[in-house]
């Protein structure tokens, strides 16, 4: 079994969930355009279950997640959370603990960070 890659920089997967497509993808580009994020995906909608202010809902919502460096995140979260539409976001983090090398030295030739 080969040894895992070694990992130069950390990188993290940011996650949130949007009322629809259109805000989710309004979202997605303004990360990627402002090199906060390497990429992001709008997944299909799904539906949610939560309760909102004592009343359990049920609703469709469109995901986004994206790949970001460490040194990006919190810039990158609070962009998400400048524009979301929703009071109190679901805005989460998590470190890619694997990658292959070659993914590593994309995000960072995208982001504009120096090896």
């Amino acid at each position: 079994m080969p040894a895992p890659p070694i990992l130069r920089f950390m990188l993290y997967h940011l996650t949130t969930t949007l009322p629809d497509e259109a805000s989710a993808s309004a979202i997605a580009h303004a990360l990627v355009e402002q090199r906060l994020v390497a990429c992001a995906h709008v997944h299909a909608p799904q539906r949610s279950l939560y309760y909102w202010q004592g009343t359990l809902c049920e609703e469709a919502e469109v995901s986004i997640s994206a790949v970001t460096h460490a040194s990006l995140l919190a810039a990158a979260a609070e962009a998400m959370r400048v524009h979301h539409p929703y009071a109190v976001p679901c805005i989460v983090s998590a470190p890619l603990t694997s990658h292959e090398s070659a993914y590593d030295d994309w995000v960072r030739d995208v982001l504009g960070l120096k090896p």
